[in-house]
């Protein structure tokens, strides 16, 4: 097998290489290909030797070779991170979030509500910025439990506020009633004016996880 990839590596790549159009390298300098068996690395700009072009068609052929494999884990791949969409949206806490029952102090705090926690959890991933828009926020030591809260149930550590900014881009919560912008109409119906602004998850069909008004 080896003496096989040699003759095809030989015959075939200075073909392919002499026929190459000349590359430019820099505005001040010009180069052609590699004569005979070198190759251009096209990430780097220099040229392969036959032993170095030989290890690459094998690993294409037979996968990652030794040397490569050291090289992985010697340099790991940096986490690749989301990017963050523009704005943020806003979720409740007690009642859309977290279970709520009436007020028991505050450092009490429902079990998570998994439907609106799965959301939260898709919506991070996807790269939006999520903030708990909760009253508990405004009083003194009221932020420490939300967060204590989130990190019990493995939720996204989240900016707890009870603050609006021009960022928003809407708002989760029980108790808000959606008006129809600069009419003061409530929207009592389900219409295209009551689709949220997020995406809803995958899973989500008509009445199973919507109450859709009549």
């Amino acid at each position: 097998m080896k003496n096989t990839l040699h003759s095809i590596f030989v015959n075939f790549v200075p073909c392919v290489v002499k026929t190459t159009t000349p590359l430019i390298r820099s505005s001040s300098e010009v180069f052609t290909p590699a004569r005979e068996a070198n190759h251009v690395d096209s990430e780097k700009g220099s040229f392969l030797s036959q032993a170095t072009m030989l290890e690459r068609i094998k690993a294409k052929l037979f996968g990652q070779t030794t040397d490569e494999k050291n090289d992985s884990e010697e340099k790991p791949v940096a986490k690749v991170e989301n990017k963050s969409i523009p704005g943020w949206i806003g979720v409740d806490l007690d009642g859309t979030l977290a279970e709520y029952t009436g007020w028991k102090g505050i450092d009490h705090i429902g079990k998570p509500v998994p439907l609106m926690a799965r959301r939260v959890e898709q919506w991070v991933e996807a790269g939006y910025t999520v903030k708990i828009m909760t009253a508990r926020a405004s009083v003194p030591g009221g932020k420490k439990p939300v967060s204590a809260w989130l990190e019990k149930h493995k939720l996204p550590d989240l900016e707890v506020t009870n603050e609006k900014d021009f960022d928003m881009i809407e708002l989760w919560d029980d108790r808000a009633v959606q008006v129809v912008a600069n009419t003061g109409n409530p929207v009592l119906r389900m219409n295209h004016l009551a689709r949220p602004k997020a995406p809803l998850l995958k899973e989500e069909r008509g009445d199973e996880t919507c109450e859709i008004s009549k």
